[in-house]
């Protein structure tokens, strides 16, 4: 497992669950989970489900818990940038990089135009 992620998972390996149907037709067991919610919230999920905004609570809150550990890691990678683009031997790395592409770069472009 990967070191310094904001979560008990990897933005670099990220684990692969196969979905019915699809290639290999397995499909991940799910756990049980227990969680507290307030009143309110728990109301807004069952009126949610009614409305047809997923096909149960479960697959509701499995797909909001999705959405906000994809927001956390996308996050998580804004700040790894930041501190790099304070980092000066990621800077150098940067700048050399473009300075060895630039030339294939402008041949590229040349080519298709």
């Amino acid at each position: 497992m990967c070191q310094n992620v904001p979560y008990n998972g990897c933005i670099n390996h990220p684990q692969k669950v196969q979905v019915k149907g699809g290639p290999g037709e397995r499909m991940a067991k799910a756990q049980k989970a227990t969680f507290s919610l307030q009143p309110d919230l728990l109301t807004a999920l069952d009126e949610a489900v009614r409305g047809g905004a997923a096909p149960s609570k479960n697959a509701l809150v499995e797909r909001a818990l999705r959405n906000e550990l994809r927001e956390v890691r996308r996050q998580w990678r804004q700040a790894q940038w930041e501190l790099a683009a304070r980092d000066p031997l990621f800077k150098r790395d940067v700048e050399e990089v473009e300075q060895a592409f630039r030339g294939p770069d402008a041949e590229t472009a040349r080519a298709i135009e």
